[in-house]
């Protein structure tokens, strides 16, 4: 099942008891657009983001697209926040082509881009070679090879 991001705007300038209303409101809406076209979905939610699991990523999205209140829809792909699995779901799902358009939204929904993505990866890289050749220096530890260190 596919994932949408669905952003809103003017709802986060609300008092949390307003806000929440609204959002319940916008959900409320999605739920009954979906069951009016006799499409599945899953809805998920936090503070400042719709999830939804549609059965059909396409209908869905066109779906979206006429709700009051969205200002936004992100066909998005979940993964696990390892460094190897965020680089090879990224590289799988652009097949390694990457232009200065292409995206990658955090954990918050937050939009980087992928030379950013690559800067980070690189001082991740240089963090984790550095405490390597520190662990190294440090007496009694073993490495992984099974040699101590001092």
């Amino acid at each position: 099942m596919s994932l949408l991001l669905v952003r809103y705007s003017e709802l986060a300038l609300k008092s949390p008891r307003v806000r929440s209303r609204f959002q319940n409101r916008l959900i409320a809406n999605i739920e009954n657009a979906f069951l009016k076209n006799e499409l599945e979905c899953t809805i998920d939610h936090d503070w400042g983001r719709i999830y939804i699991y549609p059965q059909d990523e396409k209908k869905g999205i066109e779906l979206l697209r006429h709700i009051f209140g969205i200002v936004s829809i992100s066909p998005v792909t979940e993964i696990t926040s390892e460094l190897d699995n965020i680089s090879s779901q990224t590289v799988e799902i652009t097949n390694g082509e990457f232009t200065e358009q292409t995206q990658i939204l955090d954990y918050t929904g937050n939009p980087h881009t992928v030379q950013y993505l690559v800067e980070i990866f690189m001082m991740v890289e240089v963090i984790q070679r550095r405490r390597t050749m520190f662990l190294m220096q440090v007496p009694g530890w073993e490495s992984h090879n099974g040699k101590s260190s001092s």
